[in-house]
């Protein structure tokens, strides 16, 4: 089977900075979603089958669920579950994205 040529499913022509992104796919490996935030704030969700975009919404607590089991959340420090969706806008979610993964930060 050949490779298939890539494909560009999300484009932004203006400069972005972003400090933190995350990616994950559906169960059933149709769809994937990403959400970043730095500067500008982005988050989509494609299916591959049907090749367009899709609601974020369908993915949403896929996301959730990724980012949540990636990065450990839990509860804060009063015993509330934390929203990974809003902690991944967060400045607390930047800085936890930038030790882990420190090549995507510029220098």
């Amino acid at each position: 089977m050949a490779a298939e040529k890539p494909e560009i499913v999300y484009e932004r022509r203006s400069e972005s900075i972003i400090r933190f992104v995350h990616a994950c796919w559906s169960t059933d490996g149709t769809m994937f979603a990403v959400r970043a935030t730095g500067f500008t704030r982005v988050q989509f969700a494609y299916d591959v089958k049907r090749r367009r975009e899709v609601p974020f919404e369908e993915m949403k607590e896929t996301m959730a669920a990724s980012i949540r089991e990636a990065y450990g959340l839990g509860k804060d420090g009063k015993g509330r579950p934390i929203d990974p969706l809003e902690w991944a806008w967060s400045y607390r979610g930047e800085m936890v994205f930038s030790k882990l993964h420190p090549e995507a930060i510029s220098k």
